[in-house]
């Protein structure tokens, strides 16, 4: 029952039909000393599923950040010293998606993109006649 996941009910994917899915809170509570919205999955096929598979590396822009902005600790590692482990784990784990040429997302070795869904194949269409200035009605079939 949903009032048995007092945490988990914040989060909107939450329902009767799903709660299979999620960590039993009464065996594994969580522990909060402030509000933090962390959901632990169990799902059959891993649990990259729960993230929409997508799957990112970290970059130099995340490492870097602490000393760049002066918060906190900075990390004791860099983008360069984790780049061969997150290769190792993208062949081994058979991430896959396209390598994109967005700054602060470093490409990987990655198995060919899953095909997208027909509401996916809309947007991407949307976004990219936005970003070539060619408008699309609603219904643009």
């Amino acid at each position: 029952m949903i009032k048995d996941h007092p945490v988990l009910k914040r989060d909107y994917p939450l329902n009767e039909t799903n709660l299979d899915f999620w960590v039993n809170e009464k065996e594994c509570p969580y522990t909060e000393t402030k509000r933090f919205d962390w959901y632990r999955g169990y799902h059959v096929g891993g649990r990259s599923l729960m993230w929409g598979r997508q799957s990112y590396r970290h970059s130099d822009i995340d490492f870097e950040a602490n000393a760049k902005d002066g918060i906190a600790v900075d990390w004791p590692i860099r983008y360069a010293e984790l780049d061969p482990w997150y290769t190792y784990a993208e062949k081994f784990a058979g991430i896959n998606g396209t390598n994109e040429d967005f700054p602060g997302y470093p490409h990987g070795e990655l198995m060919p993109a899953m095909p997208m869904n027909c509401v996916e194949k809309d947007v991407a269409d949307r976004v990219k006649n936005i970003t070539t200035g060619r408008a699309l009605s609603p219904t643009h079939g």
